[in-house]
């Protein structure tokens, strides 16, 4: 299973308190998502203020009940970094191979179709790909 996490709110964190609370909160994130996975699960910073999570032997149930400590993980870290006037979230997408693609890339695109259909209909929320078919 491959899940993205894209924080919502971030560039605020940059404007309201500066790079260095960014750093903090990228550092927190990867913290985070560290504490939501298995010891066999990988978390990756992809870029920006995107994460990947890599499990080999996932369900559609274990993802959902994954997204939603990672959504509740991250809803705390503005409070646990003393961010006032901050609110962080996370819009995640999750996509299962082979039942969602045939290929890496496929999984790739599903699941960022996913996160990307989160982040379209109101963020802080987590989509699978049975959950979220855009229009053509």
């Amino acid at each position: 299973g491959l899940m993205l996490v894209d924080l919502d709110g971030f560039k605020d964190v940059n404007t309201v308190h500066g790079y260095p609370a960014g750093d903090a909160v990228l550092c927190e994130t990867a913290r985070t998502l560290r504490s939501c996975v298995r010891a066999e699960d990988v978390v990756a910073r992809l870029g920006g203020d995107e994460f990947a999570v890599l499990t080999t032997t996932a369900d559609p149930e274990a993802l959902a009940m994954l997204s939603e400590r990672v959504l509740a993980g991250v809803r705390g870290m503005a409070e646990r970094l003393d961010l006032a006037q901050v609110r962080l979230t996370a819009s995640v997408g999750w996509a299962l191979y082979p039942e969602d693609a045939d290929t890496i890339d496929e999984l790739i695109a599903a699941a960022d179709i996913c996160m990307r259909g989160a982040k379209l209909t109101g963020k802080d929320r987590a989509l699978s790909a049975v959950d979220w078919t855009p229009a053509a």
